[in-house]
């Protein structure tokens, strides 16, 4: 068995990152812990420390990290806002608290990937699904809107969502994976199929009964080899496994091409999946207790999914991002004609 590096691929140091960037990447499953306790607990010390030079603080602690022979990283350059119509937008900023930037987490990876870094990350779903179908047998229980944001810190998933069931959801991808019906297929899956690839979830919201999820789901049994990695829970269980989720940390390592990942916390019976980017490839396997070891070479890579490399959260927030970027482009248009 490979012997572990002294220092660890992942999980990233951050120190002085603003909440909005630190719950997206804490959404998006990818490890971290901040700076300090990095580089005094021996075992779960990473190389890469992640910065804001905006900050005096962490400039201070991205300098110690390079006397210490660590690689730093400035979130700096990767926010796009600096300088647009939104960091302009008091009510757009504040709103935007929970979002961060749309290009955040996929500039992140690029400069992580680019400095000889890994980008793994717990996946959405537990393996080996690539989407889930959270249904709910008695109206009675369905989640409501305010329920299923809480379940992700006040980002506003359930209007994403709710956007994403409507009859012209074409915003959500480009040329090559928009939903084109035809008669040999319905509206309601060839409106599933590019959301599937995207590997977002489909949510019955209080017991709609008309709609795409509507029709999906009624249609979906007679038809589910057109989706094989497609899971069906209810909402109760989605939350149980978000939480679990949340709480699943990691270290991981990798030499020579063998990547060497340890966990020392239980996963709550379910069984979670470890997703493996390699720029816009992805490799996904089952994460087991302890610690596993795999080689490049026996690594299967999916290509030209549309998904994110943050999951279904960072598409999330980049909606929230694109919507807050009309409302402030439309404000500042409005404060001129004024």
């Amino acid at each position: 068995m490979a012997q572990k590096p002294c220092l660890a691929d992942l999980p990233l140091l951050i120190t002085g990152i603003a909440k909005p960037f630190r719950e997206q990447i804490r959404l998006a499953g990818v490890p971290a812990i901040p700076f300090r306790h990095g580089v005094a607990a021996a075992g779960a010390r990473g190389r890469f420390v992640v910065f804001d030079s905006r900050r005096v603080s962490s400039r201070f602690d991205a300098r110690i990290a390079k006397s210490c022979g660590l690689e730093t990283i400035d979130i700096a350059p990767l926010d796009p806002t600096v300088g647009s119509p939104i960091s302009r937008d008091r009510h757009a900023n504040s709103h935007g608290q929970r979002t961060g930037s749309p290009s955040f987490l996929k500039s992140l990876k690029d400069a992580l990937e680019s400095n000889g870094g890994v980008w793994m990350r717990v996946a959405d779903y537990p393996f080996p699904f690539q989407s889930l179908l959270c249904v709910q047998k008695h109206a009675a229980v369905h989640p409501s809107a305010q329920t299923i944001d809480k379940l992700f810190n006040g980002l506003p998933v359930a209007e994403f969502f709710r956007v994403s069931n409507s009859r012209s959801n074409d915003w959500l991808f480009d040329s090559r994976h928009r939903a084109t019906a035809s008669s040999s297929n319905t509206a309601a899956f060839a409106w599933a199929r590019p959301q599937y690839a995207a590997g977002l979830p489909f949510f019955d919201q209080n017991g709609v009964k008309d709609g795409f999820v509507a029709e999906f789901r009624n249609a979906v049994d007679g038809r589910s080899s057109e989706f094989p990695l497609l899971g069906r829970v209810a909402w109760s269980e989605f939350q149980i496994w978000w939480q679990v989720r949340g709480r699943i940390c990691f270290e991981a390592w990798k030499q020579h091409g063998t990547y060497t990942v340890h966990t020392d916390r239980g996963f709550g019976g379910f069984q979670p999946a470890l997703e493996l980017w390699r720029g816009s490839h992805v490799a996904t396997l089952p994460l087991s207790e302890g610690r596993i070891t795999f080689e490049d070479q026996g690594l299967a890579f999916a290509r030209g999914l549309p998904k994110h490399p943050g999951g279904f959260t960072a598409a999330c927030a980049d909606w929230c991002f694109t919507m807050r970027r009309k409302r402030a482009v439309q404000l500042a248009g409005a404060r001129i004609a004024s």
